[in-house]
């Protein structure tokens, strides 16, 4: 039976990640799941501890551990994915915790998809907007062009471009409906907020420590699943649900985004 290993950061909220280690107790497959939870920032040692006795408290195999650095998000969580010696025809999940499972067989549907598939590398469920209903998977249908890379780039370097920018985005998203579809298909890329990933790409991953510490984690995802050949699968049937709220401009997103949009362009695109 693979292991489903699912890697998440706790950034000072420790209920949030509490929350979400009970959804993952109640999961069909959860003698299959192991969470790993990294500390990239704590409230306090007493709600540290708060969490740690609340997951021992669970009927879940789960690990904690503290990198002593605030190492961003998917280097974070593939900390937590180093910390143990995985199976190799395992899956990783990269997710936030600000999520609710639509479903108690969530992750086995995810994992049915992959059964007969060796080329899926990527599996990305239906991800909904709680707050409008709005769906965020899929991410990108189809592997973006270096025009529209060079674009992104030259919007992020300037903060008063970035600002226009995202206040056009949350009204385009406001008002604009995505494309979904009623079956499997093989996308470019999955929203950043819950990655199902075959090992081998967790690997990959790891060794090549690209410099990205925050957003943009998705082309990254995508651009070593299409360079090697493999697929990203959409689920549609395997739902999950996002509390993330309106997207604000504010400068360090608008830093960390610059770093790594040019990063990509200049590994991918140019």
């Amino acid at each position: 039976m693979k292991k489903i290993y699912v890697s998440v950061i706790c950034y000072a909220n420790e209920s949030e990640v509490l929350s979400f280690a009970k959804e993952i107790g109640e999961q069909t497959i959860s003698d299959r799941i192991v969470l790993i939870v990294v500390y990239n920032k704590i409230t306090s040692e007493e709600k540290r501890e708060q969490l740690e006795s609340g997951l021992d408290a669970l009927d879940i195999q789960h690990l904690t551990c503290d990198p002593h650095d605030n190492l961003g998000y998917l280097h974070g969580c593939l900390y937590g994915l180093g910390q143990l010696e995985t199976e190799k025809d395992s899956w990783c999940v990269i997710c936030n915790t600000d999520l609710h499972f639509g479903s108690a067989d969530f992750f086995a549907r995810l994992i049915a998809v992959t059964e007969d598939d060796n080329d899926i590398w990527g599996v990305a469920p239906a991800v909904i907007l709680r707050s409008n209903g709005r769906p965020q998977n899929p991410f990108m249908v189809n592997r973006p062009s270096a025009a529209s890379i060079k674009k992104l780039k030259l919007i992020f370097s300037n903060y008063l471009f970035y600002s226009l920018y995202i206040r056009l985005y949350n009204i385009k998203k406001r008002r604009s409906a995505v494309k979904t579809t009623d079956h499997p298909e093989n996308i470019y890329a999955a929203h950043g907020c819950f990655m199902f990933l075959k090992h081998d790409l967790a690997e990959i991953l790891t060794q090549n420590n690209d410099p990205i510490f925050m957003y943009e984690e998705e082309i990254l995802v995508a651009e070593y699943i299409f360079r090697n050949k493999k697929t990203f699968r959409f689920v549609p049937e395997a739902v999950v649900y996002h509390l993330q709220g309106e997207i604000k401009a504010d400068k360090r997103k608008q830093k960390w985004l610059k770093q790594s949009i040019g990063y990509l362009y200049d590994k991918f695109f140019k």
